[in-house]
């Protein structure tokens, strides 16, 4: 019984059935858009930096700076300590003036603060350029295996 729950596809299954049920629990006790888009700012810091830390441990991460690590010796190490401080250096200069102006993403605050829509959709424009960057060394690994 048990080796049979340990199966990949059965632990994604169950994984994926649990996943449903939480935010099926969770999307009822949403009311407005603040509740959905940043949990209605009621997280406390353990959870909002658990947060943080899983978009910074994502795949690009530990593929691409062990891999610049890895070609390029102990001078790849410099890329880790520049991402962390670039990291945190984002969260003081960017997350913290967006919560007090009370947009939920950069798109959001440049609408508001330019009064353009123009501005919100170079915005837009910009960030899936760099997600496209940032999803390459994923998608490039994930073929690699």
């Amino acid at each position: 019984m048990i080796k049979t729950l340990l199966e990949p596809k059965m632990l994604l299954t169950i994984i994926l059935m649990g996943t449903i049920v939480y935010i099926t629990y969770l999307t009822k006790r949403n009311s407005n858009a603040s509740d959905f888009f940043v949990g209605g700012r009621s997280f406390g810091w353990f959870t909002n930096g658990s947060a943080i830390g899983g978009d910074y441990l994502s795949a690009a991460t530990f593929l691409g700076i062990a891999g610049l690590t890895f070609q390029l010796g102990y001078d790849g190490a410099y890329y880790a300590f520049c991402f962390s401080i670039g990291l945190t250096l984002l969260a003081i200069f960017v997350a913290g003036p967006l919560r007090r102006f009370g947009a939920f993403t950069v798109a959001d605050f440049l609408a508001y603060r330019f009064h353009s829509q123009r501005a919100r959709l170079t915005a837009v424009v910009v960030v899936l350029a760099i997600s496209g960057f940032y999803a390459a060394p994923q998608l490039l690994g994930a073929a690699q295996y």
